[in-house]
């Protein structure tokens, strides 16, 4: 188990091709051990590495067979645990019926077994899609009953990604004073424990967004908004250096930037980072990411040809 982490964190260092060797050789020794459990991790930690670098195909690889394995040996809470990149991979690249398909899997077996952790990353993959679908009610709902528990057991990780969905949700219900309330709460924490921003995909994605909408809606109303600029270009930094070795963030941080570019009214500039943003997602293949960053640059058009 630990080689497999070992191979993870050297290829989040920059070392590729010697994460491969490494997850080879995990692999090798799995299968030679026998024993079905080291395998079905060997294969979630592999599969979640390769997810962060979009890289599709090796995802499909290393967690299909990984997953029919898993339900043929009947080992339930590594079953739950593969379901996971199964269901970001599909809910990624534009697949979110079978995204929601795995993610409710997960989410039965884990309630039924008590498998608690489990429970919440399905609830986490559930919240994204539905606000991803314009149901942020229902990403509350899913989401916030996590919040107590994770603060028992002191997830700092999944508490991190659930409190960022909620501010997600609650900026597009409208209550962007709630959302600002929990995306401080969200920065208290991560002045507590900073390396705590390595992970989350969802704090990244959503956070700056309700920082730079509070920072637009400020100066628009002529209110000191130096505080809020200050909390957005932090945000957006975090997120910028997750993006650097997460290729899945690249979109969505090039997309911030663009926004703190319009807000400063360097329209020229955040035409070409929403174009980056277009072609970081096109590459790797999230469909979500290209429609944000077209209807990002169509508006913008919109404007331009309004001014002209």
């Amino acid at each position: 188990r630990a080689g497999a982490f070992l191979a993870a964190m050297v290829g989040v260092m920059g070392l590729r091709n010697v994460a491969r060797g490494y997850f080879a050789r995990t692999r090798q020794a799995a299968l030679r051990s026998g024993d079905v459990v080291a395998e079905l991790f060997q294969a979630q930690v592999e599969g979640m590495y390769h997810l962060h670098r979009a890289d599709w195909a090796s995802v499909r690889a290393v967690v299909a067979p990984a997953l029919a394995l898993g339900e043929k040996a009947g080992a339930a809470f590594e079953t739950e645990a593969l379901r996971m990149p199964a269901a970001l991979m599909a809910l990624f690249t534009g697949d979110t019926d079978a995204a929601v398909a795995e993610a409710e899997q997960m989410l039965q077996s884990a309630r039924a077994l008590g498998h608690k952790l489990h429970e919440t990353w399905s609830r986490i993959i559930l919240a994204e899609s539905a606000l991803r679908g314009d149901r942020p009610a229902e990403a509350l709902a899913l989401v916030e009953p996590t919040i107590a528990e994770l603060e028992r057991e002191g997830d700092v990780v999944n508490k991190l990604n659930c409190l960022a969905l909620i501010a997600g949700a609650r900026l597009k219900l409208g209550d962007l004073d709630g959302a600002r309330i929990v995306a401080d709460d969200v920065e208290r924490q991560l002045a507590a424990q900073p390396s705590a921003a390595l992970a989350p995909y969802h704090l990244h994605e959503h956070v700056p967004a309700v920082y730079l909408e509070a920072w637009a809606r400020a100066r628009k109303e002529g209110r000191d908004a130096r505080e809020l600029e200050t909390r957005a270009h932090k945000s957006i930094a975090l997120a910028s250096r997750y993006a650097r070795i997460g290729a899945i963030a690249r979109p969505y941080a090039l997309r911030h930037r663009a926004r703190r570019e319009l807000i400063d009214g360097r329209a020229a500039r955040a035409r070409s980072l929403y174009q980056q943003s277009a072609a970081a997602a096109r590459a790797c293949s999230m469909p979500y990411e290209v429609e944000r960053a077209t209807a990002a640059l169509q508006a913008l058009a919109t404007t331009d040809k309004g001014e002209t």
